[in-house]
């Protein structure tokens, strides 16, 4: 199976080579599949440190950079991605994440064997401190499921990042396409999970939340879920 492991990352260097330090240990141990990873960031210095750090860890040679063109949307971000992707499934993780042992490999066995590749699989953020955490947060998405979404816009576009997982969730699950793998383990190291003062980054990224909450509460009382309709609320 050819798998595109795809990662936005901003201002985070160490944490983005925690990520694909992890994920290189995890590519070793999945032979089976072919991988590419894609990390989008922020500004051409960092692509230029993007491609510093694989020189220097030539392990890496699998990873490519690439520049954002505008501000980043999560959903924007991703389902571009994917309208043009040619891969079977797509990984979808931050830079602020490590995978555990055997992550990728029990995934995306779980994405073959309970969907022939037509499904979305749930990570397991293990090191959660709290209840209510999206079970599609992280995770796959088979190229076969995206493709019964016009232009293959699986993430509400409604959102800038808050909730847009939990209407990809919540869709997934009711037309019988979701697995939670418990057995696929991440580290994330949100700041709610360690205890630490939000970095820039993590700021930036919910400076729209209360336009997302208001998005999302306006779509729960007009019974609109992605997915069922592709009916929007906001202009």
């Amino acid at each position: 199976m050819n798998v595109d492991i795809v990662i936005p990352s901003k201002g985070r260097q160490q944490m983005l080579k925690g990520c694909l330090d992890s994920l290189a240990e995890e590519i070793v141990r999945t032979p089976q599949h072919t991988f590419k990873v894609i990390v989008y960031v922020d500004s051409k210095k960092e692509y230029d440190d993007l491609h510093l750090y694989k020189i220097i860890h030539p392990l890496h040679i699998w990873v490519s950079g690439r520049v954002l063109n505008g501000n980043y949307r999560a959903p924007h971000f991703w389902n571009d991605y994917l309208k043009d992707m040619k891969a079977d499934a797509l990984i979808y993780l931050n830079d602020d994440c490590k995978v555990q042992v055997n992550c990728l490999r029990n995934g995306l066995l779980a994405l073959q064997e309970k969907f022939n590749g037509d499904g979305v699989i749930g990570f397991n953020q293990s090191n959660a401190t709290t209840r209510g955490t999206c079970p599609a947060a992280f995770g796959i998405i088979g190229s076969k499921y995206a493709d019964r979404f016009p232009e293959r816009k699986v993430w509400c576009p409604e959102y800038h990042c808050l909730y847009t997982d939990q209407e990809l969730y919540e869709y997934a699950e009711k037309i019988g396409k979701f697995y939670y793998a418990e057995q696929c383990s991440v580290l994330h190291f949100h700041p709610v999970f360690t205890g630490k003062t939000p970095d820039k980054t993590h700021m930036e990224n919910r400076k729209n939340k209360s336009q997302d909450v208001a998005t999302h509460n306006l779509r729960v009382s007009k019974k609109l879920l992605w997915g069922d309709s592709f009916e929007r609320v906001n202009k």
